[in-house]
């Protein structure tokens, strides 16, 4: 009986997600207490969207963000009515990792920095690949995450490479 309220309370997003054919109960009702705890970025310090000034419709964006996941957290809405993505751009030194702090300080919720730099530290293009994987894996386990990643831009025009490059 305390299991069955305890489901009821959660939003349908969140049972859909847990409860899963060959998963018990028990263990999709330990997701669902994960889920449903709140969550600080891993990197507490720093400014939220509320500290940093100039943001403009960036700051809007987040803090409009921020407000679908605790509605969403709070099942006043479902998971496909929170806005998932947005593109930054600017000159190198403008904050764009700065607000992707602040953004995830605000929201609540867990930061995965990578960069295409990052993840080919190694050079080769499968550590490349299993890099990205790794930043995605840890954001879906710290889900929800967001996912910044810096200097998109470096990842290049397939069309252009030539030789072995090409497999980029």
């Amino acid at each position: 009986p305390e299991q069955a309220e305890f489901i009821a309370t959660m939003p349908l997003s969140v049972i859909g997600a847990t409860l899963r054919p060959g998963r018990s109960v028990a263990h999709a009702i330990k997701l669902m207490v994960q889920a449903s705890a709140p969550r600080a970025a891993k990197d507490i310090s720093g400014p939220t969207l509320d500290d940093l000034h100039g943001l403009g419709e960036a700051g809007e964006w987040g803090r409009e963000l921020a407000t679908d996941l605790a509605d969403w957290r709070a099942g006043t809405i479902g998971w496909a009515d929170v806005d998932r993505g947005i593109l930054l751009s600017g000159p190198p030194g403008t904050g764009k990792t700065t607000f992707a702090g602040a953004l995830a300080r605000t929201c609540n919720v867990h930061l995965v920095l990578g960069s295409l730099g990052r993840w080919q530290a190694k050079g080769h293009l499968g550590d490349l690949l299993k890099a990205m994987r790794a930043a995605f894996d840890d954001a879906r386990k710290n889900a929800p995450s967001i996912i910044f990643i810096d200097e998109i831009d470096a990842v290049g025009d397939r069309e252009k490479f030539t030789d072995h490059n090409a497999q980029y």
